[in-house]
């Protein structure tokens, strides 16, 4: 009777238990995780660069979107464009201020299947020392076993955002204000 009750009571923690434990923790592979920048140069192109030092980490699960969650963070002085001249600019307090402001952030606070592969995530993004929620779509690429035996996850995302909106204000007249941002991101199941 005692070990009744006691297989009864692990079955039913368990089950209560299983919503919070379903979701897989996963961490960043910063060498197949990419993010790019576009922005108008004087009216002249569509100048682009990228940032080559991201880290993060987050869960997922296939069955409850609400337990989805990504923090990434971005080293703001691993701008690169290219040209090294340039690249210091971009990191002077006339663009990132990267001394001052190490990390640009990203720590999502809810995850909205938009049915299929797609997504909504809504979050706080700070860079230049402003904090601002944003929502951006996300798509699920693909999940499944590497060579190597590890689980991966693989997302796309493309959105903007207004440079303005977080005090990084250098030639309003010459650089768009507009920042199209595309990030591809693997994460590997810990």
């Amino acid at each position: 009777m005692i070990r009744t009750k006691t297989v009864l009571m692990a079955m039913v923690a368990g089950a209560l238990l299983h919503p919070l434990m379903a979701a897989d923790s996963y961490e960043v592979d910063a060498s197949h995780t990419g993010l790019g920048f576009t922005i108008d140069h004087l009216g002249f192109s569509n100048f682009q660069g990228r940032f080559n030092e991201i880290s993060g980490s987050g869960t997922w699960d296939n069955d409850d979107p609400s337990a989805n969650s990504i923090t990434l963070n971005i080293k703001a002085s691993s701008v690169d464009t290219a040209n090294e001249k340039r690249d210091k600019h971009l990191r002077s307090p006339d663009f990132f201020d990267s001394n001052q402001f190490p990390m640009i952030t990203f720590e999502s606070s809810s995850f909205k299947s938009l049915g299929g592969a797609d997504y909504e995530v809504t979050g706080s993004l700070s860079m230049h020392g402003v904090t601002k929620e944003i929502t951006i779509p996300l798509t699920k690429v693909g999940e499944g076993d590497n060579p190597w035996g590890q689980h991966v996850i693989g997302f796309d995302t493309r959105f903007s955002i207004n440079r303005m909106d977080y005090g990084i204000n250098y030639m309003p007249d010459g650089l768009g204000k507009e920042v199209k941002l595309h990030l591809s991101l693997e994460a590997v199941r810990q």
